[in-house]
């Protein structure tokens, strides 16, 4: 991202922060909640929603570029398997919103019409293989290094997440060290401790509390080393004290959002749906977000909000490690 777009972002978060208006920045849309995987901590798509139409879909995204929008991720499911996705892109890349686009990877080399037009590819990385494929499913590993460098050598930057978990806490420096070699980095967050999509059901993957403050406090260490960790010491320091309650001011619903497969918009995923709240409504995505309720999350532990929260609430390690990156 230019240093420009991150000094853009930056002065929409103080007029949010200062009360003027809230600001949809950055938003994340789940297009499509289909998926070529079953992951063990995630029901998505068994969810019987219907996704926006693509004349649906353009329209948001017209609205999104009337409102201001410069950030625009790209997630699902997995949204390489909506064929339509293109069209979708190429809108937004003409109002000049910067794309990232969220994948399991097994798609990327058969969708180069979609990934080029992307900013930037995140794709998901458990651990070594047989963890990986343990929780997303067999042989998907592979499938997902080889997207990562298809990206790569595409010339899109790349990076990695990884949802935290009892599997791969041994894994750590393993999910570092393939980082390094691919190269890109690589965020860490704890996974809920719910299965995506159910809210209630539980994760078979959750971590022991004492060992997964162990392989933060690990990551903590090795981010200080320079190893190519995307969070901020201080966003670690703060996803350390999951699963526990942490107070944050959170940006949910003011500076960015989350909408749903079908249009309706909350502060972010974590936060369950509510009375419906749709951007076509009554005053399209400014009037979904004047509706909707302000999060009251006891903490924050996805680490792209946690991130944004700290650096809205003046953390100067967030803030270096936003610009430095």
């Amino acid at each position: 991202m230019s240093v420009a777009r991150k000094f853009r972002m930056l002065s929409g978060a103080a007029r949010v922060g200062l009360g003027q208006q809230s600001v949809p920045m950055h938003i994340s849309w789940i297009v499509t909640n289909r998926c070529n995987l079953r992951c063990s901590y995630c029901n998505r798509p068994d969810d019987p929603t219907p996704e926006l139409t693509l004349d649906k879909a353009l329209q948001l995204v017209d609205m999104l570029a009337a409102e201001g929008c410069v950030q625009l991720s790209i997630t699902g499911g997995d949204p390489l398997v909506r064929q339509d996705l293109p069209m979708i892109m190429a809108r937004a890349r003409r109002h000049g919103i910067k794309i990232n686009l969220n994948t399991n990877g097994i798609l990327v080399p058969k969708r180069e019409d979609v990934v080029r037009m992307a900013d930037g590819v995140t794709v998901s990385l458990d651990g070594p293989p047989e963890v990986h494929d343990k929780i997303r499913g067999n042989t998907s590993f592979g499938k997902a290094v080889e997207g990562a460098k298809h990206a790569r050598k595409m010339g899109i930057p790349t990076r990695y997440y990884t949802v935290i978990g009892k599997s791969n806490i041994p894994e750590l420096d393993y999910l570092v060290g393939m980082a390094e070699d691919l190269p890109g980095e690589v965020f860490f967050q704890p996974g809920a401790t719910y299965i995506l999509g159910s809210g209630d059901g539980v994760n078979p993957d959750a971590a022991p509390e004492e060992h997964y403050k162990r392989g933060v406090d690990q990551l903590i260490a090795w981010k200080k080393q320079g190893r190519p960790i995307g969070n901020s010491v201080a966003g670690l320091e703060y996803i350390r004290n999951w699963p526990h309650p942490a107070p944050i001011n959170c940006m949910g619903g003011r500076l960015f959002a989350r909408i749903d497969v079908d249009g309706q918009l909350r502060p972010c995923g974590r936060v369950p749906r509510g009375p419906e709240n749709s951007v076509f409504g009554e005053g399209g995505i400014r009037g979904a977000m004047a509706r909707v309720k302000g999060p009251d999350c006891s903490a924050c532990y996805s680490a792209a909000r946690t991130e944004v929260n700290l650096m809205c609430q003046g953390s100067p390690d967030a803030l270096k490690n936003f610009f430095m990156r």
